[in-house]
């Protein structure tokens, strides 16, 4: 089986979320949404604690993913992860190629940014952190039991290093295989997204933004 973990506060673009969850020619999924209504630990970042509560409860031999609610995956997502991990059994984690594009929902402006491609190998000589986005990243729930918890670093001050801190992790204890030339999700920056976010059309990382926002200023 396999897990696609999402924590839900941008409701418009959730919508577009779920349809490309839905949309998936391979069948074998389990997506579990949950929508951010607060009653979270204190100075904790949301996102963190639910990928790891819901991780740690996935069985043995599952495997594992994040979707943003701002980002969309293709169709072929989990046929050509899972698919690679099924052919590669001594693969712990696997991932691929992403689109980052700027959008606009007022709008519907897209605007592509950079591709990030699989094409190399990532491990404990080459971290993925600042290199690939956490949603490419497919893994073994047998790799997570191998690294110390929280796997997700789950401190408020960690928001914007949460998912490269994952795959550093990740890094250490398999590599993280490339399967060269899928393209398998757009990463969304939008006007509303908590990390990397578009002020007057820029892309900015906002962290003290991040921050209040978690908060409920």
């Amino acid at each position: 089986m396999i897990l696609i973990v999402t924590l839900a506060n941008k409701p418009a673009l959730m919508l577009e979320a779920l349809a490309s969850v839905a949309a998936q020619t391979r069948r074998d999924y389990r997506h579990v949404v949950h929508l951010d209504a607060g009653g979270w630990p204190p100075q904790s970042y949301p996102p963190a604690v639910f990928f790891n509560r819901e991780a740690r409860a996935a069985s043995p031999g599952d495997y594992v993913c994040w979707l943003s609610d701002d980002d969309r995956l293709e169709s072929t997502y989990v046929e050509t992860l899972a698919g690679f991990l099924d052919a590669t059994p001594q693969a712990g984690a696997c991932y691929g190629g992403a689109r980052h594009v700027t959008y606009d929902p007022a709008t519907g402006e897209t605007r592509h940014l950079r591709d990030l491609p699989a094409d190399v190998v990532y491990d404990s000589r080459l971290s993925p952190s600042c290199r690939i986005d956490g949603g490419q990243i497919l893994v073994r729930r047998s790799v997570l039991a191998a690294i110390e918890e929280p796997w997700c670093p789950e401190g408020l001050t960690d928001c914007n290093t949460a998912d490269g801190a994952l795959m550093n992790k990740i890094a250490q204890v398999t590599p993280i295989w490339p399967v060269v030339g899928s393209w398998v999700m757009e990463n969304r920056m939008t006007p509303e997204s908590a990390h990397w976010r578009l002020v007057d059309g820029v892309p900015r990382m906002v962290t003290g933004e991040t921050q209040a926002r978690l908060r409920g200023e």
